[in-house]
């Protein structure tokens, strides 16, 4: 994944809680992505919940890219 400017971004993970906290904190939370299946939202809607806007992305949009 990259940012909007295009420079590549560290992903990070955290245990977290089953609940739809850490708004575009940075870090998926693995309970939280079981929180958000649970209610029909994709991957996609996950990595953009909690990476954009965040530190991690410098504030900018997530992008996904495929080799």
């Amino acid at each position: 994944m990259d940012r909007a400017d295009g420079k590549l971004f560290e992903t990070q993970y955290i245990q977290g809680s089953e609940s739809a906290g850490g708004y575009h904190g940075g870090k998926i939370w693995q309970l939280g992505t079981k929180y958000w299946a649970e209610q029909g939202k994709d991957y996609t809607f996950m990595v953009h919940y909690y990476y954009d806007y965040s530190p991690n992305t410098a504030n900018q949009l997530a992008h996904f890219f495929y080799y």
